[in-house]
């Protein structure tokens, strides 16, 4: 219904409680938001111990990343673990030594989270990966504190082995 022209327009007045939120407050509201997000997300993660099946996946694909490359490219590559990590290395004829690899992906050296240790199966202190200049197969162990994960190459092909228990070694 059109009110009468004889009254006048109705005024409202807005206090500033009234008003609602300033794009500060909600900027400020959405940032809160997110770091509690991102906190969830992170204690999430820690708690689930999937970071050490993890980096085994990932030294598993880097494995056979670098099988594959040697036998694309023919270069003779090696495996070289550490205590704390590991590193990939290629034989340079001209030197006549190995050096650090230069193909993508495998040159540096990587480093294991804390507490993540590396153990061959054997005592090699390097170990070839390609088949015409010897290479053999060998597992890795991959250990945190409570548990580990086994890394298999057979020459060809590198898989994370389910449910590995890892093998004792008694020293020299």
């Amino acid at each position: 219904m059109i009110p009468p022209a004889s009254q006048p327009p109705r005024i409202v007045v807005v206090t500033r409680s009234e008003a609602g939120m300033t794009l500060i407050e909600v900027l400020v509201v959405l940032a809160i938001i997110a770091v509690a997000a991102g906190l969830s997300v992170l204690a999430i993660g820690a708690g689930s111990g999937t970071s050490g099946r993890a980096e085994a996946a990932r030294l598993a694909s880097r494995l056979q990343l670098a099988a594959d490359r040697s036998m694309i490219e023919d270069t003779r590559l090696a495996f070289a673990p550490a205590k704390d990590g590991y590193s990939f290395i290629e034989w340079d004829a001209r030197q006549g030594s190995w050096r650090p690899s230069r193909i993508d992906g495998l040159g540096e050296r990587v480093r294991l989270p804390a507490g993540m240790t590396i153990t061959p199966d054997d005592a090699r202190p390097l170990f070839p990966l390609d088949a015409n200049a010897g290479g053999l197969g060998f597992t890795l162990t991959l250990a945190d504190r409570s548990r580990h994960w086994a890394i298999a190459f057979d020459g060809i092909t590198a898989r994370l082995q389910p449910g590995h228990t890892p093998a004792t070694r008694s020293a020299p």
